[in-house]
């Protein structure tokens, strides 16, 4: 790999794409160093229960006889629009932390999974940072400066601040970190912005904000609604299926009057 490398933080199998399709095409028509990694892809134990909360997700999901396989499978295909491989991290979706051995879990409701980071999960941004740490050395870009994305949590899903908070431990000097909106829910609320970005700009305020727009082609957005559209259990839940998706994500994406994504960076001091 050559050049500076530009990693992506996707919490889960689909953020990166639903959330930066437009830029991942953008910069690889371009012929720039991607790498996208999702934080939670974890396998889950077919003998460990599920709460009643993931029990009625995976019916959401079509009750496939192996979610995390089918999703992986779902990644894969939306990643190879970008000439791109998946990666994957070993940590589990909220809704399946806790103790399921005891029947308890951290995350059993919307409002919950969309509220305050659980108490037991106080430490995880830092677990979150070793391990992509690690995975940086595997891939001989530990001593790299990077460009990373990073989702603002618009929304408030507590795996998107939990990559949120982990990228303050992450960055290094010299990297370059900027925040992306997290794609549908900045469509869904978009009063939620100014929150997530007041956030953000507390954990970072020793560096400060600059606005990053990338104009995005008609092809980009194609390649990014063709992408999302390979993640097929999500569709509906999220768009009411794949021909709403792309009139949604293309009206989106064109809302003021061009083509685009917008992102605010920061540039790591040191």
């Amino acid at each position: 790999m050559t050049g500076t490398p530009y990693i992506f933080l996707s919490p889960h199998l689909d953020d990166a794409v639903l959330s930066c399709g437009g830029t991942l095409a953008h910069l690889r028509r371009n012929a720039v160093p991607v790498t996208v990694v999702s934080i939670f892809a974890g396998e889950i134990s077919n003998t460990e229960p599920l709460s009643p909360f993931a029990a009625a997700m995976h019916q959401f999901w079509g009750a496939p006889a192996d979610v995390i396989a089918l999703r992986r499978a779902e990644d894969r295909a939306a990643l190879a629009h970008f000439g791109l491989q998946p990666h994957w991290l070993s940590f589990k979706d909220a809704i399946y932390r806790g103790e399921p051995a005891r029947g308890e879990w951290f995350y059993t409701e919307n409002p919950e999974l969309f509220g305050a980071i659980h108490p037991a999960e106080r430490d995880f941004p830092q677990k979150i940072a070793a391990a992509r740490r690690d995975f940086l050395r595997r891939e001989n870009l530990l001593d790299t400066p990077a460009t990373f994305y990073v989702p603002l949590a618009i929304g408030n899903h507590v795996d998107h601040q939990l990559v949120r908070l982990a990228a303050k431990y992450l960055a290094r000097p010299g990297d370059a970190v900027f925040f992306y909106e997290d794609y549908p829910y900045v469509q869904w609320n978009p009063a939620d912005r100014a929150r997530a970005l007041r956030e953000t700009g507390d954990l970072w305020r020793a560096t400060g904000f600059r606005e990053k727009i990338i104009s995005l082609t008609d092809a980009d957005v194609q390649t990014k609604m063709d992408a999302i559209a390979e993640y097929r259990s999500q569709l509906a839940i999220l768009f009411g299926g794949e021909a709403e998706m792309r009139a949604q994500v293309r009206d989106f994406t064109g809302k003021d009057g061009y083509f685009a994504e917008k992102f605010q960076g920061s540039r790591v001091a040191g």
